[in-house]
């Protein structure tokens, strides 16, 4: 804090603290949502089981058709 531009530095290096901070935050919250998507698949959720099913794989029950959108540039 004494030497020539010490407060500059350390409210340079603050910030980048704050900054990493958050992302360390918003990372945290992710990785709960990814552990409890975890869970419900290894519980087998039925619900979770189709979602993803659906979702990851395009799978479709009997009878069902798939439709693609495409929208226009």
């Amino acid at each position: 804090m004494f030497w020539d531009k010490g407060y500059i530095d350390y409210s340079e290096v603050a910030a980048k603290n704050d900054s990493l901070t958050a992302v360390l935050d918003s990372v945290e919250q992710a990785n709960l949502l990814l552990e409890g998507e975890i869970d419900s698949v290894k519980k087998k959720i039925p619900f979770k089981m189709e979602k993803i099913a659906r979702e990851k794989y395009s799978m479709l029950k009997p009878g069902e058709q798939l439709l693609i959108i495409k929208r226009e540039k």
